[in-house]
């Protein structure tokens, strides 16, 4: 296989190895030289060894050999215990890779897609220090769905000032149900005012009461937030005891906001992530396969012919595929807030 033979792979946008059963790479497009830290040229001189951490080479190698006697079509590293890759400097990142089979025999090839998810899994571990930190205030926080204003996450103040555990909060629950403000302004109306976008805060006193706990007066802050938090569009309201002066009202917006700017700086990583996944599963794997049977036509005019001609229909239909790929990504496209 050489980059001669499918030069559209050279452009995707993940890193792809072929190696041999005995683990030397035979090819790699460009992606996969700069994933791992190497010059394409020097790339081609490592082995698979080279980028697997030592303490775990025993471990891979057992992985590798019982992949010899039983190949197939194989996805790893998706939890527990993500894979771990090595680059030329030392350093080390969290790892998925699919695995294909490409030919037949003993001499058969496998094709390896990998993929860096440290930057997903550090999104994981920041969702996760985020709700440890809000459990930590005193100030009850409760986050609702901006459209239909569902509660889908409470702190442990929000839960301890309105008598209700988190499942119960989390089963159809709306914000409208437990926070009753002692003006003459409606909460819905509020609300309309912050989801319409004519207002930024809204704020307002109110009585917070529940089952088994007493009417609590509380002075009640509620901000849109401008973007997605934790995956979804929201509304978040500090509620504080009367009782308490309004220090730190900001803090958790400031802390979602951060929040925000982080998913706009993995945007662009996941956009790709998410276009190289659908093409590697519908396009890439066939398109290589395409570049197999010519390579095995050898020279014979008449194998030659009807392997240009189903190559030829493969990559007709192929191309189809990506545009239709390509228009539904587009039409799912998230709009920005």
């Amino acid at each position: 296989m050489t980059t001669a033979t499918l030069p559209h792979l050279l452009e995707a946008p993940d890193a792809m190895i072929v190696f041999g059963t005995e683990g030397k790479i035979n090819w790699a497009n460009p992606a996969a030289a700069s994933l791992f830290g190497y010059s394409a040229k020097s790339f081609a001189d490592v082995t698979m060894d080279a980028l697997v951490p030592e303490r775990l080479r025993s471990v891979h190698q057992g992985h590798h050999d019982r992949y010899k006697d039983q190949p197939h079509a194989a996805f790893m590293g998706e939890r527990p215990g993500d894979l771990v890759a090595l680059r030329s400097d030392g350093s080390e990142f969290l790892a998925e890779i699919s695995l294909s089979p490409v030919g037949t025999g003993k001499e058969f090839s496998v094709l390896a897609i990998v993929r860096d998810i440290s930057l997903r899994r550090a999104k994981e571990i920041d969702d996760r220090s985020i709700r440890l930190a809000l459990d930590s205030v005193a100030e009850a926080v409760f986050m609702f769905d901006s459209e239909t204003f569902g509660l889908w996450y409470t702190n442990r103040a929000a839960q301890e000032q309105i008598g209700r555990p988190s499942v119960e909060l989390s089963s159809g629950l709306s914000f409208l149900d437990v926070s009753q403000p002692t003006g003459a302004v409606p909460l819905l109306e509020m609300l309309e005012l912050l989801r319409s976008g004519e207002r930024a805060v809204v704020t307002y006193d109110a009585i917070h009461h529940g089952p088994g706990v007493p009417r609590t007066e509380v002075e009640v802050l509620v901000e849109r937030v401008d973007g997605i938090a934790f995956g979804r569009g929201s509304l978040i309201a500090l509620a504080r005891r009367t009782a308490e002066r309004k220090r730190q009202q900001h803090e958790m917006a400031r802390e979602v906001e951060r929040r925000n700017a982080r998913e706009a700086q993995l945007g662009l990583a996941q956009e790709r992530e998410r276009i190289a996944r659908r093409l590697q599963d519908s396009v890439i794997q066939r398109l290589f396969a395409a570049g197999i049977r010519l390579q095995a036509a050898g020279s014979d005019p008449k194998r030659l012919q009807d392997a240009g001609a189903a190559a030829v229909a493969e990559i007709d239909s192929c191309i189809a595929e990506v545009r239709n790929t390509i228009f539904t990504l587009e039409d799912r496209e998230p709009r920005r807030i």
